[in-house]
């Protein structure tokens, strides 16, 4: 399964992206990706399951993708 989320029409500069690792353990690896305009994604990681939350609402597109609703 792929999971995409719809982020180009946001025109971000990658340098202006970070990613943190909150928590990383031999169990599971807890991260947080930022974005300039305030949009965060927190990625929970386990050997099987990953789970995803944002501060932002996603939209479920007709194709299956997500995208972010800004608040």
């Amino acid at each position: 399964m792929e999971l995409n989320i719809n982020l180009s029409h946001f025109n971000f500069k990658s340098e202006d992206i970070t990613t943190e690792i909150l928590e990383q353990t031999a169990d599971k690896t807890i991260s947080k990706t930022s974005y300039p305009n305030g949009l965060c994604f927190i990625f929970y990681k386990t050997a099987d399951t990953v789970k995803i939350s944002s501060n932002w609402t996603l939209r479920i597109e007709n194709d299956g993708s997500m995208t972010p609703i800004e608040p």
